[in-house]
């Protein structure tokens, strides 16, 4: 503070003091000497406090000198060890010689330097030029600043940019972290050369024994042409499947399909072999997990018109082996035939005879079927099936869906409510897949269909529009053009019935998926979202007799990425207590799964995991009589082969790491630039500065203390 501002200041002050005697003046005769003179101080300090609020000082105290700290990591994942730096070396040993021969010892006399190394993992270490060595699956950038950032003054990371988490996607930093000084190294494009790069574009993650599935992979090309070359599938290192694929200069979408002939959760491994003159031989392959699971999937169809669904859903059945297929389809005015494997079943009109028949199946597709042509013992066995932990999917249509049904069973299994004739809209649109469809099995992978960006998207001609969506069910897909009880129309919604589920389609002329992308050479839309709901239908089967059941987003996921963790309560099973938690395989804790009511008897959180690994998501949960309820579902963190899906220099991320903490982006070639500005950070860290003295909450204690001290002094003399 100035000279002139503390006059000013003093000034002000003696004016308030003055002015608290004057107004105290006639008060002050009728006390003591003694009180009258506290009275005074108590007044006078008040009022000199308030000047200083208002006035706002700020006094110059000298700051201790300290020496800032500055945090360097160096990336050593296996990108790092390519070799595309001007001097020849790779990545790692390039940015190794340059901290240790030129910036460290610069940096040392202004800074205190704790070194990291990270990877999968972040560590504290002293870094040495020779021992370290880029060798790991993973790269967690983000994760790993967000770590070891906290007390520094500044961070300084060496790296590529390949960050293999889910974090990299949507960059969103601590707003309290320190600068972060990025150095990139490595070429942002690797040009000129001749290289084949294999990269997994989709895979399910589930699939049954025997049954066929398809991996859709994106393989880049440079630098030969049109070629051919052999595409080769490994199941747990085992060569199971070889195929020719043709590859033309740039990305190429390729397909495989392998029926796995083991249950087990399997590691696949796609490659092609290294050609002559290729600039890296590790990204020539690619991997992912599967799960295969046995399972005997009886399913019947019972549909009242012989209509193109009935006959593409019952050829995409037929056509999985895991799927023993009845169909009950009527031909003349009340006429039903039996088609598929006729003798698994005995009917009566257009369902199975009797309860004992009907237990024989896990799903029941019922079509479109007329009111007329299913009595009240039948829509009660239908009623019962889905209770005790069956299925019903219905395919909409004008009679299924009309209002002769209301007041029977299939209303109350219905996710939606028949409130007349269904409105038929026969407009084309794009679904929209909700927040619970994006997240949801039936719909795995299947985004993109919906994308007007896909040549050819998998647009719904018609839509059955019976009434407003139910309280508690569950919208998948939905139509953006159409509402119904000032919601989107659903097109697919399920809800839970009793210890089984229900799951409306509500559009007859999905058949025409069937034949988009079979051109190609890639799975049909069709095929993939009646399979996928199929089977999905025919785990929640198999569960619905398990007290606790936990169901997880994803089996395989990225470092970093959100895990949805559902945790549902069967039947009439009350719980003490329940508790999820994240384990490794040996039984050792890693964390704890918050868990949250999300209605009824559902209970959900969300969790991510850092590191890569095998792990076991576990929940427990303890009855009133003491009964231990255990269910474990595995999980795969990390994928070994991201590392080599971009090989270039991801100067995108490293910007916006630096624009987000005030930092700043260095390519490795510009060491001057960024020592100049690391040295005038330590000199900024290192100055005095102004402390703003009026800002002290002991101030305010103090203005609070005395004005107390006065009004009880005053009450205490009568004069309040």
């Amino acid at each position: 503070m100035s000279t002139g501002g503390f006059f000013v200041l003093l000034l002000v002050c003696i004016l308030f003091c003055a002015v608290g005697v004057v107004l105290y003046k006639k008060v002050l005769r009728r006390l003591g000497r003694r009180h009258s003179l506290l009275m005074v101080v108590l007044r006078c300090a008040a009022l000199v406090l308030l000047a200083i609020f208002l006035l706002k000082p700020e006094f110059g105290c000298r700051a201790l000198a300290f020496k800032p700290s500055i945090t360097v990591i160096v990336d050593k994942s296996a990108s790092m060890g390519i070799l595309d730096c001007p001097s020849g070396k790779s990545r790692l040993e390039t940015v190794l010689s340059i901290w240790l021969k030129q910036l460290k010892n610069e940096l040392s006399d202004k800074f205190e330097i704790q070194e990291f190394v990270t990877a999968s993992k972040t560590k504290a270490t002293v870094l040495k030029e020779g021992e370290l060595k880029a060798d790991e699956e993973a790269s967690n950038i983000i994760i790993g600043i967000n770590k070891v950032s906290k007390g520094a003054s500044a961070v300084l990371i060496f790296t590529d940019g390949q960050d293999t988490s889910a974090l990299s996607k949507t960059v969103e930093l601590p707003k309290d972290l320190p600068p972060v000084f990025c150095v990139g190294v490595g070429s942002s494009q690797v040009q000129g050369v001749k290289d084949i790069a294999v990269a997994v574009e989709s895979v399910p993650q589930t699939v049954y024994l025997k049954t066929s599935f398809s991996a859709t992979l994106k393989v880049s090309e440079s630098g030969y042409g049109r070629v051919f070359v052999p595409l080769t599938l490994y199941e747990d290192d085992k060569l199971v499947l070889t195929q020719q694929a043709e590859l033309n200069e740039g990305e190429n979408l390729l397909s495989i399909a392998y029926a796995p002939q083991e249950t087990g959760l399997h590691r696949y491994k796609v490659s092609i072999p290294l050609k002559e003159g290729e600039f890296l031989k590790e990204n020539n392959e690619a991997g992912f997990y599967l799960e295969v699971v046995e399972s005997h999937i009886p399913v019947f169809y019972a549909e009242g018109v012989p209509r193109w669904e009935y006959k593409f859903i019952k050829q995409v059945i037929c056509e999985d082996p895991n799927i023993e297929f009845v169909g009950c389809v009527r031909v003349g005015a009340g006429d039903f035939v039996l088609q598929g494997l006729k003798e698994k079943a005995r009917i009566r009109g257009a369902l199975p005879a009797d309860e004992s028949e009907m237990k024989k199946f896990k799903i029941l597709i019922l079509g479109d079927i007329e009111r007329s042509l299913l009595d009240g013992s039948q829509l009660a066995m239908v009623d019962k099936f889905v209770s005790d932990g069956g299925t019903l999917i219905v395919v909409g249509g004008e009679n299924i869906l009309s209002a002769e049904y209301r007041g029977t069973p299939l209303e109350a299994l219905l996710p939606v409510r028949l409130e007349g004739a269904p409105q038929k809209i026969s407009a084309s649109f794009l679904p929209s897949l909700t927040e619970d469809g994006k997240r949801h099995p039936i719909f795995e992978n299947y985004q993109k269909y919906f994308e007007m960006r896909e040549q050819n998207p998998a647009t719904v001609d018609t839509l059955y529009v019976a009434g407003a969506p139910k309280a508690g069910s569950v919208l998948l897909a939905v139509s953006p053009t159409v509402s119904s009880g000032g919601k989107s129309a659903p097109l697919v919604s399920l809800q839970n019935y009793g210890s089984g589920k229900v799951i409306l389609v509500a559009s007859d002329t999905l058949w025409r998926w069937y034949f988009k992308y079979r051109t190609l050479g890639l799975q049909s839309p069709y095929v993939r979202f009646y399979g996928q709901m199929i089977r999905w239908a025919a785990e929640v089967d198999e569960e619905s007799n398990a007290p606790l059941v936990l169901r997880l987003s994803r089996h395989f996921l990225k470092t970093g990425e959100n895990l949805t963790v559902d945790v549902e309560l069967r039947g009439d099973v009350v719980l003490e207590s329940i508790e999820c938690k994240l384990q490794a395989p040996d039984g050792t804790l890693k964390q704890k799964v918050s868990l949250a009511s999300s209605g009824g008897s559902l209970f959900s959180g969300v969790t991510s995991i850092e590191e890569p690994g095998r792990y076991e998501i576990v929940a427990e949960g303890a009855t009133r009589r003491g009964a231990e309820v255990v269910v474990k579902r595995a999980i795969i963190v990390g994928d070994p082969y991201a590392e080599y899906y971009n090989l270039g220099l991801n100067e995108k991320l490293l910007r916006q790491i630096a624009a987000q903490t005030r930092g700043g982006f260095f390519k490795i070639t510009e060491t001057d630039k960024l020592l100049t500005e690391l040295l005038a950070l330590s000199e900024t860290a290192s100055s005095s500065a102004a402390q703003p003295f009026w800002q002290s909450p002991l101030l305010f204690l103090l203005l609070v203390g005395f004005l107390g001290a006065e009004y009880i002094l005053r009450k205490r003399k009568g004069l309040v």
